[in-house]
């Protein structure tokens, strides 16, 4: 099969879908449908997707490599599954099974709209990639709006709370707006119960107020010598060197606010009269603030003998502490809280009254008399239990033993050890079944940091800022740190102490330390102390936890500086569930909730022209954090009480996310869009730059792994002339084979293959010793009957196999993104080496082609000469980035007018292509900005934006 063939311009869409409002192709007023006519029915695949439960799906083993999405979720053995030789979807079954959460609900389907009708004839040009899909908000199939159809709006009954249960039933039924069946059987009872156990753990008492007693027995007290109580363990903790600041100003209504009570004006009423009311229950409307690192005042008081709070790891004020993680529902009142179970002492409640002190109703606020506690434990060793200050410290002198320690922190559970010995942090890699992904590093101070990396003055600032992020940082000296937290690597991720807990273990560890996610392999992060013992128990040698519950998992935040930017590449702890202002044009649509994508996903609110991203969740790559995956739809919802009128997902047919989408669009029945993958990196990119609605189009560059698209192949490798409202696929990688599926994913030597196949040359290298002991007969049938292997216009891939081909890739990589990284490391040696660039050629037929042919042989012909590998990885990141703009350029000639480049998808994390792709703009004719995303990340973390915008763009236009 010719690759080209379902990869053209406009292919698996209808003639045509209407005009662009800014190409002159048709008669005036002629607009694009919301509905694809050849997409008009639900795909068999998508009927299928009806009847899986989407919290409870057995996922398929699956690791994904650099800036893809791939999973092992689509049929590989026909790509076109759900599409037809023409890109249209295949029809749906008259009758879809109703999932086993639509059972429990009141939600008997309707007659769907009919089909729309008009107009569709033939115009020549470009054709609009428009709107794949969108699903009736009842029946799941996919129609065109009505006017019963858009009047149709969630319910919103009101609930008898006496047949509700306490916990489970009432939430769940207040998450999706809808009456419990009041003829429930038990066993459906029992299996919804089972379905969502974890959610009934969140209505459970919390982490009680008291720490525990040991294993056992009772405590046992601890009793130091006082004639030799050991320097390392029992010395009194010193504060850092220097005291860190930290700025990074909260909303105002969490901030203490000095008042001028002698002003009677300003308060409309005698100053003896001013009183803080309880707060009243309502329409939330109220902003969240991020959890923030400790301020330089509380660092005082934590380092000062003579305060209440000296040495107390939970010192917090208005200006930083816990604020998402502890919270939960609004109004914010320490009610409200997982600090409810902790009363406070006369002190504490006198500073929460005052509105002159710091502490004004900083409802996470409490002192060592009243607030919660932390313990040490080693329950493998059947040592007692040690509280407080000696917990720290000998958590502190474990680390420094060589021990693995459990330690909660924030916003989540961490495994912590010694940065510095190697035997150890290869003994934590070997447990935590993580061989080679490089791990986070905590430093006590700054100066602790130079002595191992470089720090800018911006990587200063981000380091010491309220967020207190994961910085990426150049290494200074490879030979500080244990060759194993950051193998083969070029930087290190690194952050200070954020929380008082770790400025204290910090100050008494006095080394860098390892602190990575707490978590077993398939895993969400644990957050709660038994979570964290059932689960950690075969990796951690030791535990130091406390009793102030988690009620909202957030991960540490990771961000990189770029020449004239901030990249963030994880957004989490410090900057979510920070709003983003939706772009001018998009501020007045309903709200709507958009659920990512399978990697890296994170989901979106938005109301009120806001879009309230969530924290990172992470992958949906096994049932456990599917689970958690769904919770976190749930609690968002329900902490900011988000009804949506649409829900926004990905356009794959086989998506995790996709599927909880379609569960939940049915029992709030409301719309289902599906957005496609790369239209959605694009629009992210737009909307962080507050591109405007009305503003030209933008020529986008999507670069990833994978992404389904509209022809029934995998796409990742686009030239994307876009709007909000629709997309024009004008260019786009030449397309090869992914040879097995997910495998190609984990193996990079599979695109090898498939690269020599796509291009032709096969028969110009020696495949036996470059394949040796490979499947070369399996090989060559699936790249020529296309048996398990979808055409793939991937960029990741691409890159996969020019790794594997210069010998920096392993034969099956380990983590994400393990071959391209180490390619961009390998091609970084050169850099003041060599300025020349591969040819990717342009070739125009029905679409804009990037072709390698050439750059294989080049590679080939510079392999046999003997040139180094580190020059020949620098040259393929020139030649694609100066193919990049050339395509841009000849676009820009055939007359396609754009007033940007937008860039979205993993691979721009890669900073030398980034740097190759300035400097190409720089040297061509093109004046226009390249956007990047800001705010968000570039990778699938940022997705859930880019569906946000779309949707609003449709329902603002009446497409829906």
């Amino acid at each position: 099969m010719d690759p080209r063939e379902g990869s053209s311009v406009g292919q698996g869409e209808a003639g045509n879908h209407g005009r662009s409002r800014w190409l002159d192709r048709g008669p005036e007023g002629d607009r694009p449908s919301p509905i694809d006519p050849e997409h008009g029915a639900e795909s068999e695949s998508a009927g299928r997707l009806d009847q899986v439960d989407p919290v409870r799906t057995e996922l398929n083993e699956h690791s994904g490599a650099d800036q893809t999405d791939l999973g092992d979720r689509g049929n590989w053995d026909d790509p076109r599954s759900a599409v037809d030789g023409n890109g249209a979807a295949a029809p749906a079954s008259d009758s879809l099974s109703r999932s086993r959460l639509d059972q429990l609900f009141d939600s008997s389907p309707t007659a769907a709209p009919s089909e729309p009708s008009g107009d569709w004839g033939p115009r020549s040009g470009i054709r609009p990639d428009v709107r794949p899909g969108i699903s009736d908000r009842r029946s799941g199939d996919r129609v065109g709006p009505s006017d019963q159809d858009l009047n149709h709006g969630p319910s919103d009954p009101k609930l008898d709370a006496n047949r509700l249960d306490h916990g489970l039933g009432q939430d769940l039924a207040q998450d999706l707006h809808q009456p419990l069946d009041p003829e429930l059987s038990n066993s459906l009872a029992e299996e919804l119960a089972e379905l969502l156990e974890p959610a009934i753990d969140r209505l459970r008492p919390l982490e009680p107020t008291e720490p525990p007693t040991t294993p056992l027995g009772p405590i046992v007290p601890v009793v130091v010598d006082d004639a030799d109580p050991g320097p390392a363990l029992y010395t009194p903790l010193q504060p850092p060197t220097p005291i860190v600041s930290r700025s990074a100003p909260l909303p105002v209504s969490h901030r203490s606010q000095a008042l001028d009570l002698s002003s009677a004006e300003l308060l409309g009423r005698s100053p003896l009269s001013f009183r803080i009311l309880e707060s009243q229950s309502g329409p939330v409307r109220t902003q969240i603030a991020p959890d923030t690192a400790t301020c330089a005042a509380c660092l005082r008081d934590l380092h000062d003998p003579d305060s209440r709070y000296y040495h107390y790891p939970f010192v917090n004020c208005t200006h930083c502490g816990p604020r998402l993680t502890v919270i939960r529902s609004l109004p914010y009142d320490r009610v409200r809280t997982s600090m409810v179970g902790f009363q406070l002492c006369p002190d504490c409640q006198r500073d929460y009254d005052n509105p002159g002190d710091r502490r004004f109703h900083a409802q996470p606020t409490a002192c060592p008399e009243c607030g919660p506690r932390i313990w040490f434990e080693r329950p493998s060793q059947q040592r007692p239990i040690v509280k407080d200050e000696q917990a720290i410290a000998q958590a502190a002198e474990a680390i420094r033993q060589g021990a693995i320690v459990a330690i909660k922190g924030l916003g989540g559970i961490h495994l912590a050890c010694d940065a510095t010995q190697e035997a150890v942090v290869q003994r934590l890699r070997a447990r935590k079944h993580r061989p080679h992904k490089p791990l986070a590093v905590m430093a006590r101070n700054l100066e602790s940091v130079r002595q191992f990396c470089v720090v800018s003055d911006h990587e200063r600032s981000l380091l010491l800022g309220g967020a207190a992020p994961i910085v990426l940082l150049t290494i200074r000296d490879p030979h500080y740190l244990a060759p194993s937290v950051a193998p083969d690597m070029t930087e290190a991720g690194v952050m200070l102490p954020y929380s008082p807990l770790h400025h204290l273990l910090m100050s008494a560890v006095d080394r860098p330390i390892v602190l990575t996610s707490g978590n077993r392999a398939g895993n969400p992060q644990c957050i709660d102390n038994h979570e964290a013992h059932l689960q950690l128990q075969s990796i951690a040698d030791a535990f130091l936890l406390h009793n102030r519950s988690i009620l909202n998992r957030v991960d540490d935040s990771v961000v990189r500086v770029l020449p004239t930017s901030v990249q963030v590449i994880r957004r989490s702890r410090g900057y979510a569930p920070s709003s983003i202002n939706l772009p001018p044009g998009l501020t007045n649509s309903p709200p709507i909730l958009a659920l990512g994508s399978d990697l890296k996903n994170t989901i979106c609110l938005s109301r009120d022209g806001q879009a309230i991203l969530s924290p990172h969740l992470g992958d949906l790559d096994s049932p456990a954090c599917l689970q958690a995956y769904s919770i976190a739809i749930a609690d968002l919802r329900n902490l900011f009480d988000h009804r949506p009128s649409a829900i926004a997902v990905d356009l794959h047919p086989d998506g995790q996310a996709v599927k909880v989408g379609e569960s939940l669009a049915k029992a709030l029945e409301v719309p289902l869009l599906r957005i496609q993958h790369h239209h959605a990196h694009i629009a992210a990119c737009l909307a962080d730059n507050q591109w405007g609605f009305d503003r030209p189009p933008v020529l986008g560059i999507a670069l990833d792994g994978f992404g389904w698209g509209s022809d029934g192949t995998v796409w990742g490798g686009e030239l994307l002339w876009t709007t909000y409202e629709q997309y024009h696929r004008v260019g786009a990688l030449w397309p090869a084979r992914l040879l097995g599926g997910n495998r190609a994913a984990q193996e990079p030597w599979r695109n090898l293959y498939a690269q020599f196949h796509a291009t032709g040359l096969l028969d110009r290298v020696d495949s036996e010793k470059w394949f040796a002991q490979k499947p070369l007969n399996l090989l060559t049938g699936m790249a020529q009957t296309g048996f398990n292997s979808p055409w793939s216009s991937s960029c990741g891939r691409l890159f996969d196999a020019v790794a594997a081909f210069l010998g920096c890739a392993p034969d099956c990589l380990s983590y994400e993104g393990q071959a391209a990284i180490a390619l961009e490391n390998l091609a970084r040696q050169a850099w003041d080496q060599d300025q020349q660039a591969y040819l990717i050629e342009l070739r125009s037929e029905s679409l804009l082609w990037l072709h390698p042919q050439a750059l294989w042989e080049a590679l080939i012909l510079d392999r046999a000469l003997g040139l180094p590998e580190a020059v020949m990885a620098l040259r393929f990141h020139r030649g694609l980035a100066q193919a990049l703009v050339q395509a841009a350029q000849t676009l820009k000639q055939q007359g396609l007018h754009f007033g940007a480049i937008a860039c979205g998808g993993g691979v721009f994390q890669n900073r030398l292509l980034l740097q190759c792709l300035e400097a190409a703009l720089m040297a061509s004719n093109l004046h226009d900005p390249l956007l990047l995303p800001q705010q968000v990340p570039v990778n699938d973390g940022g997705l859930a934006l880019g569906q946000t915008a779309i949707a609003a763009a449709w329902l603002q236009l009446g497409h829906v």
